[in-house]
């Protein structure tokens, strides 16, 4: 991965201006397609509770670009900063990986430690009620 791409990536993720938030998603958008496990990962990064503009979603997209597996392996390795810190993406993104990507949510869990299976039932518990 390119570590100029990640830097402005991680810079840009919640900027206030219309002009960053286009450099952002240009930015998102060159990796669809193209998404590693490492790349999946700076993206999860990018999620918090901060006001995103709308941004957030060309991210969704871009990840659902990429392999499953890839998909759910950064998804569970950040859960537990998401359920902390953006709680909302938490629910937003484990929904769409269950209606969407069961399978391999269910085979990179069970690969997953003990204390981050506890913490998908527990947020997929809070998510249904």
């Amino acid at each position: 991965m390119d570590t100029a791409w990640k830097e402005q990536v991680l810079r840009l993720a919640y900027s206030d201006s219309e002009q960053g938030n286009l450099e952002y998603v240009s930015l998102v958008d060159q990796v669809e397609g193209k998404v590693t496990l490492e790349i999946a990962r700076v993206l999860m990064q990018t999620f918090s509770d901060e006001p995103d503009y709308g941004v957030q979603e060309s991210v969704v997209r871009v990840l659902e670009s990429a392999n499953q597996e890839v998909y759910m392996q950064a998804l569970l390795e950040e859960l537990p900063r998401l359920l902390r810190e953006a709680p909302q993406w938490a629910d937003t993104l484990l929904i769409l990986a269950i209606n969407f990507s069961h399978n391999a949510l269910l085979k990179v869990a069970r690969q997953m430690s003990l204390s981050v299976q506890n913490m998908i039932v527990e947020a997929i518990t809070v998510c249904v009620k």
